[in-house]
């Protein structure tokens, strides 16, 4: 299996056959990992996504986050090249936008990628080694490929998701770590 076509269903189908105990534990344990990784890079706004589908969701992540005072930042979809990010203080400033995903609400200021210390990344499939598989978009790569980003990119996914193989193109963006119930890999390393 080499094309993104197949590996994107096979991963999908994969993320959706997660029973509910088991996708609840493991959520559990990918945010605490995220919470502790951000306080060991000295993060204070961390880039989130709301969760759609089967996705892995960062949501108490977040909401653990702004408790602590830190910034949580949304990607909002400006236009089918382009995504921006903006700040969200709270579930209720996030609204359904771009393919019904909740994004920050108009009245949400923008943040400047340059601003965020840590950006979470949603993705279909992941190699220990930073590499992704997402949804097709390039969303992610394009905003991770700006010459003003300096944050850390993590991804953030179900172990069953980090899998050898995942193809990839010149435009895609690696990723400096993943984040699973298992542990976290950076440059294919893996620490519990």
């Amino acid at each position: 299996m080499t094309s993104k076509g197949a590996w994107r269903a096979r991963l999908r189908r994969a993320r959706r056959e997660l029973d509910g105990a088991a996708r609840a534990a493991a959520e559990a344990q990918l945010n605490a990992r995220l919470l502790d990784l951000a306080d060991a890079v000295g993060a204070r706004i961390v880039a989130i996504y709301s969760a759609a589908g089967s996705e892995a969701d960062p949501g108490p992540f977040a909401a653990a986050w702004r408790a602590r005072g830190g910034v949580t930042a949304y990607p909002r979809v400006a236009s089918a090249e382009a995504m921006t990010l903006a700040r969200v203080d709270a579930a209720s400033d996030l609204t359904p936008g771009f393919r019904g995903v909740l994004e920050p609400a108009a009245a949400c200021v923008e943040v400047p990628v340059g601003d965020v210390d840590l950006v979470v990344v949603p993705g279909l499939g992941f190699a220990a080694d930073g590499r992704r598989l997402g949804q097709g978009g390039g969303f992610y790569d394009r905003l991770l490929a700006a010459p003003e980003r300096r944050a850390l990119a993590v991804g953030f996914a179900f172990g069953l998701q980090v899998v050898d193989g995942i193809p990839t193109e010149g435009h895609d963006v690696v990723l400096d770590a993943i984040v699973t119930e298992r542990g976290v890999a950076r440059g294919g390393v893996w620490t519990l």
